[in-house]
């Protein structure tokens, strides 16, 4: 004679009227005829409770809504001006910006900073000042290949440096994005979880090594961070579910003040950690946007993987 009994996430048995008994009957024949519980003198044996993170894509979105459509601005904010009723979807003017040229490769760059200085002794930090020069140089005399606003340039790359003047709009358009995401009026938006970095924020999340041992390998682990930051914000975003749904190429990233964070060494290996992450772009499918002011990624090579947009600000009339 066959007998059978299901526990729940808690290591209790649930009851033989419950719908999961139910259906394990009708898609089971062996189970059809079977008795619900335990022989007369067996006990079950001890279980523990079994730790189930749920995660409710609904309720993550709705959140993310209410927490990324109120206008908080440092800067305004210690001044003590407040907007208590206006939200970010009423104010955000979807600002213009150009993609930059990336005509001039970094290999290129390599090898005319090398061949400038062939027999030269010049040290590593000179030749990095010298590079960061004429990268900036020619960021400065190329002309743009494209334009358009920043929501139609995020949309056509799916991974963007978006860079600006203070006060430029960065911030309020990663955020806008994340309502994009969080209320989708656009198939492109659907698929994809939002996930948003500050950057300052999450670089005190980090075990950094001490001076002395500052050149030894550092991991960054932006999921963690991301969970932990979101909590933060009073949202629900286990680690494990965020796993999943990088490997499944479905979130959309937000690194957000790359400028931010202070130490030059700091920023660096997050930099390279975001370009490590980044690369799932292609592979997998996920989105990245990373914010900054220009002159903190100067000395930094930007792959051809992601494409660099420049935001024009507002002009008299949208102000």
């Amino acid at each position: 004679h066959n007998w059978f009994y299901i526990l729940n996430q808690m290591g209790e048995r649930i009851q033989e009227s419950n719908e999961i008994v139910r259906e394990l009957r009708s898609y089971y024949f062996a189970l059809k005829h079977a008795t619900y519980g335990l022989p007369r003198g067996i006990t079950a044996p001890k279980t523990t409770k079994i730790n189930v993170s749920i995660f409710d894509s609904s309720q993550y979105r709705m959140s993310c809504f209410r927490e990324f459509n109120s206008v908080k601005y440092a800067a305004l904010a210690a001044t003590g001006l407040r907007f208590n009723k206006i939200t970010l979807e009423e104010l955000y003017i979807d600002t213009r910006a150009d993609e930059e040229s990336s005509v001039l490769s970094e290999a290129a760059l390599n090898r005319a900073v090398d061949d400038a200085f062939e027999g030269m002794q010049i040290d590593s930090t000179f030749r990095a000042q010298i590079k960061a020069q004429i990268r900036q140089l020619f960021r400065i005399n190329s002309a743009s290949t494209s334009g358009g606003t920043a929501n139609e340039l995020y949309q056509r790359f799916g991974a963007v440096l978006v860079l600006g003047d203070p006060g430029s709009g960065k911030t309020f358009f990663a955020k806008h994005q994340i309502l994009a995401y969080s209320k989708p009026r656009l198939p492109w938006y659907e698929k994809h979880i939002p996930v948003y970095i500050g950057l300052a924020e999450g670089a005190q999340l980090i075990d950094w090594p001490s001076v002395k041992d500052a050149k030894s390998p550092q991991t960054i682990d932006f999921l963690e961070i991301a969970s932990k930051l979101a909590a933060r914000y009073g949202l629900e975003l286990p680690r494990d579910h965020l796993e999943q749904e990088f490997q499944n190429g479905r979130l959309a990233f937000f690194f957000d003040g790359l400028d931010e964070v202070g130490a030059l060494e700091q920023r660096s290996k997050m930099w390279e950690a975001i370009l490590t992450l980044s690369e799932s772009v292609q592979t997998k499918g996920n989105r990245v946007v990373i914010t900054s002011r220009p002159a903190a990624v100067q000395v930094f090579e930007v792959p051809e993987s992601i494409h660099s947009i420049t935001l024009r600000g507002l002009n008299p009339s949208e102000m």
